[in-house]
């Protein structure tokens, strides 16, 4: 058999023993595709001690093993060790060698890369400023700034979630785990790190200026996208003390102080945002920001926050959705929202 086929063989063994809930099997299998010297299974393992998967979570050796493939031209690991040396996780965040390693897959031919790179322009996170708020309602506090994000990046991360859409889900206060509801109909896609680009991180970036937090406080984003008559009836998006499935999520992540959104697109009718207890109701253009905060003073829970995405009545509505946690999220990373 040859290597590629062993390593092949040995990956597809160790994502089935994973699945099955079999760690020490999955590093044996894992550890002898590593050892075939296959990129695919070297990035597959680092992927695994960046989550913590079967392999104790270590983010330094997660970035070293990532960006040793980048130094051997491995396409997919540039770009993820470019996202990883932007966010500074496992390394220094230092953007001009994110930068450098983004041009270095584009240059060799990278599409995804090129165009990252192409959208993304001259743009330097570290420069911007934020527009100033308006207040849109003072219970529950709202505010609204205006032309947060430039046309083409919504209209590049609506591209880059498209083929990730699945059914969006609510979170089940018996259990405290995610699930189908019909309250909430319309789909997201939840992206994962490689899924990122720079364009990714820069509006993470501005996020977190225009709602003057650390970075990682952010959750990962949800792009949200309701089509006609898709709906999320009325919610709140802080985590609930009282409830005791969400008490171990509370403690470990931190209460969801805000709900920021960034209206991704225009051409639909209907799809307002509405705040159940004022009946005031809110569209955003292209590029704005509508921040909700969650909590009153002193962090407990604001239960005038209720409210509602509205169905579109024609067109379809895309949204980016994040919120902001007391506690940082990058540093436990992404897979369980």
């Amino acid at each position: 058999m040859t290597p590629i086929r062993d390593s092949a063989r040995l990956l597809d063994q160790a994502i089935v023993y994973d699945a099955q809930g079999k760690p020490a099997e999955a590093i044996a299998a894992m550890e002898k595709a590593v050892a075939t010297g296959d990129p695919v299974a070297r990035l597959q393992a680092a992927l695994w001690q960046l989550y913590g998967s079967n392999y104790p979570r270590d983010e330094t050796a997660a970035f070293a093993a990532v960006n040793a493939l980048a130094d051997e031209g491995h396409h997919h690991a540039l770009r993820l060790a470019s996202v990883m040396l932007a966010f500074g996780l496992g390394c220094p965040r230092n953007w001009s060698v994110a930068l450098a390693r983004m041009r270095q897959a584009a240059d060799d031919g990278d599409d995804i890369a090129r165009t990252d790179l192409d959208v993304l322009g001259d743009d330097d996170p570290a420069h911007w400023k934020a527009p100033r708020a308006e207040l849109l309602l003072p219970r529950p506090r709202v505010e609204v700034y205006r032309n947060l994000l430039p046309e083409h990046w919504c209209q590049h991360v609506i591209r880059t979630a498209l083929p990730l859409l699945s059914q969006a889900h609510v979170k089940d206060a018996r259990t405290g785990q995610r699930t189908p509801d019909p309250m909430r109909t319309n789909t997201v896609a939840l992206l994962e790190l490689w899924d990122f680009g720079l364009v990714h991180y820069a509006i993470t970036a501005r996020l977190a200026v225009a709602c003057k937090c650390a970075m990682e406080k952010l959750e990962p984003p949800k792009i949200l996208r309701y089509q006609p008559g898709e709906t999320y009836r009325d919610h709140v998006d802080f985590i609930d003390p009282d409830v005791p499935a969400f008490t171990r999520e509370l403690r470990e992540k931190g209460q969801r102080t805000r709900t920021p959104l960034v209206y991704l697109n225009d051409g639909y009718s209907g799809g307002e945002t509405a705040f159940v207890r004022s009946g005031t109701t809110f569209r955003g253009t292209i590029g704005d920001l509508l921040v909700l905060r969650n909590t009153r003073a002193g962090g407990k829970p604001d239960r005038e926050s209720l409210h509602a995405g509205l169905p579109p009545t024609s067109g379809e509505k895309w949204v980016w959705s994040t919120r902001v946690r007391t506690r940082p999220q990058l540093a436990r990373l992404w897979r369980d929202f």
